[in-house]
C-alpha cells in the first residue's frame, strides 16, 4: 500500500503469480473513500517475478514524481518513505482559460506529446469538472499535427480527485517515451519538430482542443466526418503553378522523383518532417527555397485529397512566389 504525505491519496497494489504468470492490480482512490466512481483501477499481465518488480518500480517512480509517498506491506504496516525518483520528470503543462469560464478563472492544462515514430501526436488535457469541486476531467486527443479536428477525442476519466489526477498525468509521462512519444513544451522543442510557422499552428491546435472538449465531454468516435471547405477560388492557378518551370527546377534541386512521390504519398506530417530535416542540414540562405518547396509538396498532397484549407494556405505561397500575389 502507498499513501501520500498529505494523506489524500491511497494506492493498493496486489499480485498473485501461478507458474510465473498472473496480474498486477492497482487501485487508487481518495484517502478514506470507497465510492466506485472515485476509484481508478488497472490490471496489467505479469510474467515472472522480475517483471512484477519492474512494474512496481514504475508505479513507485510515478508516485514519487508527484510528491512524497510512503509504502508499507499489508502484513507489516511499517511505513517507509519512497526514494526520490532516479530521474526528474517534466510535468509542466500549457495552460489556457476554459472557453465560457474566463470570468471564473477556470483553466485547462495541456500536455503535448509528439509521436516521432507513430506519426501521430497526443494531447493530454485536464480541466475542472463543472459543478463538482475538487474533481477533474482527463481527456486525450490523438491526431496528425496540426489537424486536430480530424483526430480522436476520448475521455479517460470523468471525475478524478486532485491527487488521482496528478497520478494519472505522471503515469502518462512515464509511459510516453516507451511508446515512442516525445514531450513538447519549450519553444525550441516545437521549432525543432515542426520548423517555421509552428507558433500559429500550435496556438490554433490548443484553441481547437479546448473548443472540442468543452463542446462535449463524451467520447467522440474516431470516424468523424471531415470538415467541409470549398475549393480555393484560385485552384486552377495553383495547379498550373505546380507544373511551372520554376517550381519544377526548385523541386529538382532538392528531391528526386522517387523521394517526391514518397513524401506526397506520406501526407502533411511526412512532408513537414522532411523539410525540418532539410533546414537542419542546409545553410541559412536556402531557407526561402525550402519554404517554397514545402508549399509545393503540401499542395501536391492537399489538392487531390480535397484538403482545401491546407491547399489554400500553401497554394497562396506558390502564387506569391511566382506572381507576387496569393
Amino acid at each position: 500500500m502507498y499513501l501520500d504525505a498529505q494523506r489524500t491519496h491511497e494506492v493498493h497494489a496486489q499480485s498473485s503469480l501461478t507458474d510465473g504468470r498472473g496480474y498486477l492490480v492497482t487501485t487508487e482512490f481518495p484517502m478514506g473513500s470507497r465510492e466506485p466512481g472515485e476509484m481508478v483501477q488497472a490490471q496489467t499481465p505479469v510474467r515472472g517475478e522480475d517483471e512484477f518488480v519492474a512494474l512496481l518500480g514504475e508505479l513507485e517512480e510515478r508516485l514519487a514524481l508527484t510528491g512524497t509517498y510512503f509504502r508499507t506491506e499489508s502484513a507489516e504496516l511499517k511505513w517507509a518513505p519512497l526514494p526520490a525518483p532516479a530521474r526528474a520528470g517534466d510535468l509542466r503543462a500549457h495552460e489556457s482559460p476554459i472557453p465560457g469560464m474566463e470570468a471564473t478563472g477556470g483553466r485547462m492544462r495541456f500536455h503535448h506529446f509528439h509521436g516521432e515514430k507513430a506519426g501521430k501526436d497526443r494531447l493530454l488535457i485536464a480541466m475542472p469538472r463543472p459543478g463538482m469541486s475538487g474533481r477533474h476531467i482527463l481527456a486525450e486527443m490523438s491526431f496528425e499535427f496540426p489537424r486536430l479536428d480530424e483526430g480522436a477525442l476520448n475521455v479517460l476519466h470523468a471525475r478524478l480527485a486532485t491527487p488521482l489526477l496528478a497520478s494519472a498525468v505522471a503515469k502518462e509521462h512515464v509511459e510516453a517515451p516507451r511508446k515512442g512519444f516525445l514531450k513538447l513544451f519549450e519553444s525550441k522543442d516545437y521549432e525543432r519538430t515542426y520548423g517555421e510557422g509552428w507558433m500559429d499552428r500550435t496556438r490554433h491546435m490548443f484553441q481547437r482542443a479546448a473548443a472540442r472538449l468543452v463542446g462535449g465531454t463524451e467520447a467522440v468516435p474516431i470516424a468523424r466526418p471531415l470538415p467541409k471547405h470549398r475549393p480555393p477560388a484560385q485552384l486552377d492557378q495553383m495547379r498550373a503553378a505546380l507544373t511551372s518551370e520554376r517550381i519544377e527546377e526548385l523541386k529538382n534541386k532538392y528531391v528526386d522523383r522517387q523521394t517526391e512521390s514518397v513524401l506526397v504519398g506520406g501526407g502533411e506530417h511526412t512532408v513537414r518532417r522532411f523539410i525540418t530535416g532539410l533546414r537542419r542540414k542546409l545553410p541559412h540562405h536556402h531557407s526561402y527555397d525550402i519554404s517554397v518547396l514545402e508549399a509545393a509538396l503540401l499542395c501536391q498532397y492537399a489538392i487531390p485529397a480535397h484538403m482545401w484549407d491546407l491547399a489554400s494556405d500553401e497554394g497562396g505561397k506558390l502564387l506569391r512566389y511566382l506572381h507576387g500575389y496569393g
